[in-house]
């Protein structure tokens, strides 16, 4: 048995350089690697191949985000074969402002809650608590561990909805995910997250539309594992530091509430560049005005 499957999802290609940093301490480990990309990204292959020679690589068409090229990985695959699975993908910078919450997760911070647990030492603490706790089904950064749903409740709604049809009787649980799904869970979790989505048809993204089948499996990628009566939580991050953490955040998220209402900046679908003092639109421009 090997100790880790891995997958990671190549979309913006720039960041492959980011994440090899981030699972060079996997060396230390037995795993198996599994990278999907898009077509026009194939010329990276061999790039790949020169770092991973082993590496499994899928090319896969732009639907679903990192979730269908996710399930497709696990119907490849013998879950029994791994004790732990490991989800990345190269998510892109938020752009200045962007919260999840009262979290500040602008730039490149969102990413970097999500590799965090792959720092060789928080990697190390993770298995331990693994080894210890039977009960810890999936660990990522505490500030992306969502108990209720952010901003999408139709999904959440959904992802109750597959476990419900799939379960033989209701369960108690909490339901909780990880925004950004990235995380480290026991492999043998996802065999129900796989058997639910094996047939789900995923869509093309666009921003048009809000709430997709891949937002509702986002989700579901956490509820599969407190329905098994698992938990979900940072098991890395000593107290002191997350107390500290949140202290900061509770301080300055008010700041950031005031400074958004004295002064707005904002770019919308169709291509329109508005400004808003104290929430009244004072400056509007399509993007060819500008340029």
């Amino acid at each position: 048995m090997k100790d880790f499957l891995v997958h990671i999802h190549l979309f913006y290609a720039e960041i492959w350089s980011e994440i090899i940093e981030y699972i060079t301490p996997l060396s230390d480990y037995s795993s198996e690697l599994w990278i999907t990309l898009q077509e026009k990204d194939i010329g990276l292959k061999t790039q790949i191949l020169q770092n991973y020679p082993h590496a499994k690589i899928l090319c896969v068409g732009n639907r679903g985000y990192d979730i269908a090229p996710f399930v497709e990985v696990l119907k490849r695959v013998d879950l029994s074969q791994f004790r732990y699975c490991i989800k990345l993908h190269t998510k892109r910078d938020m752009p200045y402002p962007a919260h999840l919450g009262i979290v500040d997760v602008s730039g490149n911070k969102w990413r970097n809650y999500m590799l965090s647990f792959l720092k060789k030492d928080n990697l190390a603490r993770t298995l331990q608590a693994f080894e210890h706790d039977e009960k810890l089904g999936m660990v990522g950064h505490h500030a992306l561990i969502c108990k209720k749903e952010p901003e999408d409740r139709e999904a959440w709604v959904q992802s109750q909805r597959w476990i419900q049809m799939h379960s033989p009787s209701p369960f108690p649980h909490t339901p909780k995910f990880i925004a950004g799904s990235m995380f480290i869970c026991r492999a043998q979790l996802m065999e129900e997250y796989r058997n639910i989505l094996a047939d789900k048809e995923f869509e093309i993204p666009s921003r048009e539309a809000p709430s997709t089948i891949s937002h509702a499996a986002e989700r579901l990628l956490g509820h599969v594992v407190t329905a098994a009566g698992c938990d979900i939580r940072d098991a890395y991050t000593p107290s002191p530091a997350k107390l500290a953490f949140w202290l900061k955040t509770a301080a300055l998220y008010p700041l950031y509430k005031l400074l958004r209402f004295c002064y707005q900046k904002k770019r919308t679908r169709k291509g329109y560049t508005i400004i808003k003092i104290c929430k009244i639109p004072v400056w509007r421009a399509k993007e060819t005005e500008l340029s």
